[in-house]
């Protein structure tokens, strides 16, 4: 017999938030794309049922059923206990889902976007234009997982029910799964901590630069341009640093997140604000900063909706960025 209970709310202003340190926090920040192939026997499993989770006859899984299931289903069970005493948890700062969302800006089409007109200048048939093949972001979206120190995350992904139920979930409902472990420095913090719009860029370092070299030159050189040009559209800005292994077999290591030098968080109140920022001088001005240090062609950025699932920090604090290495 099952029994259905309200999932919990691990955010302000249900709890008291923690005091939030200027030094930099650790993230495991996990890319993800969505399993194709989600069954409907796993959709209509009783676990899922008693929720009242829609579903489908569809023989795989679309883009907005993976992500109803990742935020209605998997993340109410993972913040859920079972165990009395299993305060696991606790180690959690911070769980944001950011699901992308395909009709903002992104590295295949960015503001200002185009009209196509024909030679009298009128609109041009849209049976007519020319079709190329659309491309897509390779990723759906990640996971913003923030910790004091990284002996917090095998706490919390080695509590029983974590390991035999929510990963267990996680090789259904995602092909793919790719950790970065990072330190997190913000460069604008947040007032609000409740910003919905965010731009993800998953930068990748100049060939002319080691990891250490460009993650220096990235916060210190590339920070002050943004403190410089942070106009009223940028509510948090926050840099990721790629401390995980480079090499197979070390713990959080994964192939296609390995070459990931850092990750740019970006946030903006609405979809509009983040439309006009990709037409302002600020905007160009920062993009010219990264293309100095990074391979600006190898990199992927993208819109994402923000969904706060745990958040335990208070108002957050700009860091002073350090001047030597940050590795």
């Amino acid at each position: 017999m099952l029994e259905i209970i309200e999932d919990r709310l691990l955010r302000l202003p249900y709890l008291q938030p923690r005091n939030h340190s200027q030094e930099p926090l650790t993230v495991l920040f996990s890319l993800l794309t969505r399993s194709v192939e989600l069954s409907r026997d796993h959709l209509n499993s009783p676990g899922v049922s008693c929720r009242a989770f829609p579903t489908s006859d569809q023989a795989t899984t679309s883009a907005d059923q993976w992500g109803a299931y990742w935020r209605q289903v998997h993340a109410p069970c993972f913040i859920h206990t079972d165990e009395a005493g299993d305060n696991s948890i606790e180690r959690l700062h911070r769980y944001v889902q950011l699901h992308r969302f395909a009709p903002g800006p992104s590295q295949v089409a960015a503001p200002p976007y185009n009209v196509c007109l024909d030679q009298l200048g009128t609109l041009w048939s849209s049976a007519t234009v020319p079709k190329g093949t659309r491309q897509r972001p390779h990723w759906d979206g990640a996971s913003y997982l923030t910790f004091s120190a990284v002996d917090d995350i095998p706490v919390v992904f080695g509590a029983g029910r974590t390991r035999q139920r929510v990963l267990a979930d996680d090789q259904s409902i995602f092909q793919d799964l790719a950790p970065i472990l990072a330190r997190e420095y913000i460069i604008i913090p947040s007032s609000t901590a409740n910003e919905t719009i965010v731009l993800v860029k998953l930068h990748v370092r100049s060939l002319a630069l080691d990891r250490v070299t460009f993650h220096h030159r990235w916060l210190n050189e590339h920070g002050d341009v943004i403190r410089s040009n942070a106009n009223s559209l940028i509510k948090r800005y926050v840099q990721l640093h790629n401390v995980g292994p480079t090499k197979a077999g070390k713990p959080f290591f994964h192939p296609d997140a390995s070459w990931i030098d850092g990750v740019t968080l970006m946030s903006f109140t609405s979809m509009n604000d983040i439309e006009d920022f990709f037409r302002s001088a600020e905007y160009r001005a920062i993009a010219q900063s990264e293309a100095l240090i990074s391979n600006v062609g190898a990199s992927e950025w993208w819109t994402a909706i923000s969904i706060g699932i745990v958040d335990r920090i208070g108002r957050e604090e700009a860091g002073d960025p350090p001047k030597g290495e940050t590795n």
